[in-house]
């Protein structure tokens, strides 16, 4: 916590301030791409995910001002490790991605080919990518940052951290091919995100006093998606790439997910609950959801003794 920055307010102005800001995410999930269904296949992609990160950013703020002026306890500011964190939440995301569809194909879940020349187009794939990044950062504003941020500054971990990754869960739910397990997965996933953000894991940041920062929850979220679906060409929850260097066509839905893809297999399990176990480890200094502060701050702060442990 920032000694600058005001107390948390109470619990039911909290949850009220965070259901007020659920509603208004939902709505803008609505109204965005209906408002930009106009725009030309080319770009629509990029449009839709551009607004509705501006969208989720303006909420966002407004959220931290009704509570305070809490941006950075909430994760909205960046920092200077933040590029890095990117960076590197980026490498573990495409690497994942890459471990998951490897290991189903070699067990018989895809088929793997280069797709056609049409298909893809660098270009395409670049326009996407951009899309692509925008819609992990609108994802990670709207779960991590307006829902997760403000609980965790009032709620144990147990409460700010794991139902905000359930809702998130259940968003995913009506997804083409989805099912308990893809569900179940999807919540370890919003999971796995929000140590990311609100957990300091020394081993990977070098620092265990920090903020909470979006780094590397958005790189790994990012590269995540967008390796399934643009370099692979899997399924990534219930959708397919117009644009990809390679299809995986899923055969066997034990090892491939079938046409959610591979985000409903166990190996997703796996990979999402060895990440955030790993992750919980490289907290020190007891894994606070927000950093350490001076003992003169933290020992007037009401919230200081409510961010518990994992």
């Amino acid at each position: 916590m920032n000694a600058q920055e005001p107390p948390a307010r109470r619990p039911l102005a909290t949850v009220t301030t965070v259901l007020v800001a659920a509603v208004l995410l939902f709505a803008v999930t609505r109204a965005v791409p209906a408002l930009l269904g106009g725009v030309s296949p080319t770009h629509r992609f990029l449009a839709i995910s551009g607004a509705e990160l501006a969208c989720a950013l303006v909420i966002a703020e407004g959220v931290a001002a009704v509570l305070g002026g809490r941006r950075r306890a909430m994760g909205l500011a960046l920092s200077a490790g933040t590029v890095r964190r990117l960076l590197q939440g980026s490498l573990i995301g495409a690497v994942a991605a890459t471990v998951i569809v490897l290991t189903g194909a070699s067990l018989g879940g895809f088929t793997i080919s280069l797709a056609e020349p049409d298909v893809r187009a660098v270009g395409m794939i670049a326009l996407d990518a951009a899309a692509v990044f925008a819609g992990a950062a609108f994802e990670e504003l709207a779960f991590r940052v307006t829902l997760t941020g403000p609980l965790a500054l009032v709620f144990p971990r147990s409460i700010s951290l794991v139902l905000p990754a359930a809702v998130f869960g259940i968003a995913h739910a009506s997804n083409a091919g989805a099912s308990l397990l893809s569900t179940t997965n999807t919540v370890l996933a919003g999971l796995l995100l929000a140590i990311y953000v609100y957990v300091p894991q020394k081993r990977v940041t070098g620092n265990s006093n920090v903020f909470p920062d979006l780094g590397l929850a958005v790189g790994f979220h990012f590269a995540w998606n967008f390796a399934l679906g643009w370099l692979w060409g899997a399924p990534v929850s219930g959708y397919r790439a117009n644009h990809r260097f390679l299809l995986a066509e899923p055969l066997d839905t034990a090892f491939s997910g079938g046409s959610y893809g591979p985000e409903a297999t166990l190996f997703a399990t796996a990979i999402f609950l060895g990440l955030a176990m790993f992750a919980v480890r490289g907290t020190s200094g007891g894994g606070r959801s927000a950093p350490a502060v001076p003992p003169r701050v933290a020992s007037t702060d009401p919230s200081s003794d409510l961010r518990k442990s994992l």
